[in-house]
């Protein structure tokens, strides 16, 4: 996988997946600061509805863009209200993992009504897996839309398979199937055989 760099995806859409670990938000924050270096900051918005960082399994878990780059003056940074769950590593039964999938997806449709009357040309978005384990990925799309940059991030792996049953894990890979069908470019980070034999590599 080559390593990108801002100016090759202007005006394009980029969305990075990966499993825990991966550098997924990493990449999306050098990305982030490269924009900012070169784009007035009133022209990008970042939506960061990841969870806390966190430890599972010996591995660090979400976090915001934040952690790993300073927030440059005037940038336009969206984060949820309400605190942000990760469902399936705090759920203990189905119902649990579902109401907070569900609490998560109510916050971020906040953020996205907010985005949405004052869209800007250059849109981050990190972690868009949370919402889509029990938002609508056609909403998410439409947010998308009214951006002619936009970089996003996705959870795609095996170490959180285990959702109790509650199903928002199918939800969350039918959700990223159709998102990964409108982006120009699909990078998927420390890619498994596995992984790549199920859903393939865009490069």
């Amino acid at each position: 996988m080559r390593d990108l760099r801002f100016n090759e995806i202007v005006g394009r859409r980029l969305l990075i997946t990966g499993d825990v670990g991966a550098g997924k938000t990493a990449m999306t924050a050098r990305l982030l600061s490269e924009a900012s270096s070169v784009l007035d900051p009133n022209d990008i918005t970042v939506i960061d509805i990841a969870p806390e960082r966190r430890e599972f399994k010996g591995v660090a878990v979400g976090g915001r863009l934040t952690d790993f780059m300073t927030t440059e003056t005037g940038l336009r940074v969206m984060v949820p209200s309400q605190r942000v769950s990760a469902p399936r590593i705090e759920g203990r039964t189905a119902s649990d993992v579902l109401r907070l999938a569900r609490l998560n997806a109510r916050s971020v449709e906040q953020l996205f009504k907010q985005y949405s009357t004052v869209p800007t040309p250059v849109l981050f978005m990190n972690d868009v897996s949370i919402y889509l384990q029990a938002g609508e990925p056609t909403r998410l799309l439409e947010v998308m839309a009214s951006a002619k940059t936009v970089v996003a991030n996705s959870y795609e792996g095996l170490s959180l398979r285990d959702d109790h049953g509650s199903g928002v894990c199918q939800r969350e890979l039918k959700g990223l199937a159709l998102l990964k069908k409108t982006m120009d470019i699909v990078l998927m980070l420390n890619a498994t055989p596995d992984l790549i034999s199920q859903h393939g590599i865009v490069e």
